[in-house]
């Protein structure tokens, strides 16, 4: 089970969430629900969150799902990190920062920029990438391991995946990890 340390406000809050110990043999998942009544295109945003099963750490899989995380459009994104692996999003060389856009509902990523990921305790297996619609014809390369298509394959505990050219871009959508 999950806590809220606020259900409802006005305005700008920080919100936590508490989980308890998870003792089953799977991950378990809350979704967490955000609305408002303000005059805006959007009115609600779901923020999906998942507790690792335990001893999940030597292995397993991480799904950054960047559409469900309740980013509001053209919001600026520097990093996320869930069970121990972090995306970065960084500008590199272009003057445009990484942002989340509902257009293609992804993080945009410009040519000259790059994402990094990093497992804080398990090698960095293989990770899967879905691109958002509209998503730019900029090549992505790795910086180890292996990429073919959408799918990179390697051993790392740290995996940094440019974006080429100097404009277009790419939309990265969802990540799932595989950790070893």
């Amino acid at each position: 089970a999950f806590t809220l340390d606020k259900t409802s406000g006005n305005g700008n809050a920080t919100v936590t969430v508490s989980f308890s110990a998870n003792q089953s043999d799977a991950a378990r998942t809350a979704n967490i629900t955000v609305s408002t009544s303000a005059d805006v295109p959007t009115k609600s945003y779901t923020i999906v969150l998942t507790q690792a099963a335990p001893g999940s750490g030597s292995g397993g899989t991480v799904v950054f799902d960047l559409t469900a995380q309740g980013y509001a459009n053209s919001e600026e994104v520097s990093s996320l990190t869930i069970d121990g692996v972090t995306l970065a999003f960084n500008k590199g060389s272009n003057s445009n920062t990484p942002k989340f856009y509902n257009t293609g509902n992804a993080v945009r990523v410009y040519g000259g920029g790059f994402l990094t990921i990093t497992s804080e305790d398990n090698s960095i297996a293989n990770v899967e990438f879905t691109f958002g619609s509209g998503d730019g014809t900029n090549e992505l390369s790795a910086d180890s391991g292996s990429l073919s298509g959408n799918t990179w394959t390697g051993d790392a505990s740290s995996v940094k995946f440019n974006v080429g050219g100097t404009i277009g871009h790419r939309r990265f959508a969802k990540l799932v990890v595989t950790l070893q």
